[in-house]
């Protein structure tokens, strides 16, 4: 049974994360492949995209971009039907500033 891996993003202070994926693919994991599920405190790259707003804060149609966005993930929630997982929700915020360096090999 395939797995479906879903990252949100939420702001650091933020309530809840905002609606809808952060990645721009969608991540699934089929059948006998293995799946790598980073746990709370990892960090992830993946393609995002980042979109443009004005000074009153409205969003400039058509400004979006392909962006590798580095997150830090802070909740997972695993899904399960039938007795097996299908899918799992990870709530990823930004690396403090000056953290992913010291994660990171040269």
């Amino acid at each position: 049974m395939p797995i479906s891996i879903q990252f949100q993003y939420q702001e650091h202070e933020g309530q809840r994360p905002n609606d809808g994926a952060d990645h721009n693919e969608q991540i699934e994991v089929g059948d006998g492949e293995a799946a790598l599920i980073p746990a709370v405190g990892d960090t992830v790259s993946y393609m995002s995209y980042e979109y443009d707003y004005d000074s009153k804060g409205t969003l400039i149609e058509d400004s979006g971009r392909d962006v590798t966005a580095a997150r830090l993930v802070k909740t997972r929630h695993f899904g399960y039907h039938g007795g097996r997982l299908q899918w799992v929700n990870i709530v990823v915020t930004d690396v403090p500033e000056g953290k992913m360096p010291l994660r990171l090999k040269e």
